[in-house]
């Protein structure tokens, strides 16, 4: 990065602490935290104090909408609180054979200075987070901006995810796949022990976050279910797209039934799709499965394999299901290509 002008919007932040940290932050403190980490020149082997007029602080907490009390009081609350958060993350360090967590605090000081802007607040990072912010390898971009009037603090924090998976798998894939068990995604987003019930976090959390991100940011995402035997959801699986969703090719005429999904007959008409699909479900699940053993596994890849090919064949095929459909997509850029190749 050396010799270019850092962009003030741009927060560069290392992919392995996005991907591992556990914690959790308000709306407000999260946009903070962007603005100063966008601030920060990653070049840099040290920190640097940042130093926010409090006019400027006032306007970033000011953008979610929310109603404002007094300024003193405001700055109040969000400096005490901000120097309390931690960042959870797990060590190599074992104890009776499980990793011992350890703890950072994301700030050594917050306090207020007076300087030529007026009354400001001073912010220095904590020294532990230098591997994080600092001479960085693998990193992603995160523009400020793009997340500025979100309302869903948890739409952030997978903008932020997604958004690093994605610029980490650019060269390979265009669509890229992010799989997570359930539980590892609440310890990510801070809610370990809540919204027991799947459908009260896919609810209150999962789908508020989506919307947010399809529509205020430049990439699109999608999610659909991993489950076990029995059919419980045990798993998440996230399709992330660059830029915003396109038009859907047009229904494919084919000289088939198209009212009914054969899938015996798809793998045989359909067998490039097919066996892409097949590939992209077994590397998911394999990726889960180094994380956590998981039961019947061939089974479960053939099940899931089975119903992305009915949506492609629902959204490409079949006259049931209009062409425009929001709710259906195609699985990958392979697919995508394919099936416009199917189409000329």
């Amino acid at each position: 990065m050396e010799g270019r002008r850092m962009s003030r919007n741009i927060a560069r932040i290392e992919n392995r602490f996005i991907f591992n940290a556990q914690y959790k932050l308000g709306l407000r403190e999260q946009k903070v935290l962007l603005y100063l980490i966008a601030n920060i020149d990653p070049r840099k082997s040290a920190f640097e104090e940042c130093i926010i007029p409090v006019k400027e602080l006032e306007e970033i907490l000011k953008s979610d909408g929310k109603k404002w009390g007094g300024i003193y009081q405001e700055m109040r609350d969000f400096c005490k609180g901000i120097i309390s958060k931690q960042i959870t993350f797990n060590s190599d360090i074992l104890v009776d054979g499980r990793p011992m967590e350890g703890y950072i605090n994301w700030f050594q000081s917050v306090r207020p200075v007076i300087v030529d802007e007026g009354v400001c607040i001073r912010f220095l990072f904590s020294e532990d987070l230098k591997p994080f912010l600092l001479q960085l390898k693998e990193y992603a971009q995160i523009n400020r901006l793009e997340v500025a009037h979100m309302r869903c603090q948890y739409a952030i924090r997978l903008f932020q995810i997604f958004k690093a998976a994605s610029e980490k798998q650019k060269q390979f894939r265009e669509v890229v796949a992010l799989s997570y068990k359930v539980k590892e995604l609440k310890r990510l987003l801070g809610l370990e022990g809540k919204y027991t019930r799947f459908n009260n976090f896919r609810q209150r959390v999962l789908d508020v976050a989506l919307e947010e991100i399809n529509q205020q940011t430049s990439i699109f995402a999608e999610m659909d279910y991993i489950r076990n035997s029995k059919s419980k959801i045990i798993g998440l699986r996230f399709h992330i797209y660059p830029g915003k969703k396109q038009a859907e090719p047009q229904q494919l005429s084919l000289g088939i039934d198209t009212e009914k999904f054969d899938y015996a007959a798809f793998k045989k008409r359909f067998g490039r799709i097919y066996r892409q699909i097949q590939k992209d479900v077994a590397q998911q699940y394999q990726e889960l499965a180094a994380k956590a053993p998981i039961n019947k596994m061939d089974e479960m890849i053939e099940r899931s394999t089975e119903g992305q090919c009915q949506n492609w064949f629902r959204l490409f095929v079949s006259k049931a299901v209009p062409a425009n459909d929001d709710n259906l997509r195609a699985f990958s850029g392979k697919i995508l290509q394919l099936s416009k190749a199917y189409a000329s």
